[in-house]
């Protein structure tokens, strides 16, 4: 039988490009390689009986020239609350070991990597206001990523802007 899980998660992610991220609307990126950081929170989750509620992840992402070219390095920071069951499964689903081909941007994005380091188990900080437009991601000593609500005004909404230091 194939596994069965479910992440219900709010996400925050960007990269180094201008907003909009142009590789999402087949243009190239702004400086020629793309580094991302992408991190969420599941609020419920489970990977066939291992629940994954409750726990935090962080994905660290680059890419030396356009993503679709591949030649891609990824490092996962899990939870360090995950037990053992907790982490293999994290681990499979981040890896997109656990979907059918191009089903999930798990599978896709790992698609395009040609070196995957091992996970790294630390305090992975997530904190995701939805409605405020506002972010905060942090793994201590290794990455700190927030958002601050900005006014666009030629929509007139308002948006988030980001930035990250790894």
């Amino acid at each position: 039988m194939a596994d069965q899980w479910m992440l219900r998660a709010p996400e925050f992610s960007n990269c180094n490009c201008a907003w909009g991220c142009p590789c999402q609307f087949n243009s190239p990126s702004t400086y020629g390689s793309c580094e991302a950081i992408s991190s969420a929170h599941i609020e419920e989750g489970y990977f066939n009986d291992v629940d994954l509620s409750g726990l935090n992840f962080m994905m660290l992402l680059y890419w030396p020239g356009e993503i679709a070219e591949g030649n891609g390095r990824q490092q996962f920071i899990i939870d360090e609350r995950a037990d053992a069951a907790q982490r293999a499964s994290l681990g499979k689903i981040l890896l997109g070991e656990s979907t059918k081909p191009g089903a999930t941007h798990f599978f896709v994005s790992n698609s395009t990597m040609s070196e995957v380091l091992d996970p790294i188990y630390a305090p992975v900080e997530v904190a995701i206001a939805v409605d405020a437009r506002t972010a905060r991601c942090s793994v201590p000593g290794t990455a700190v990523r927030r958002s601050m609500r900005a006014f666009n005004s030629i929509c007139r909404i308002a948006t988030a802007s980001s930035a990250f230091c790894i």
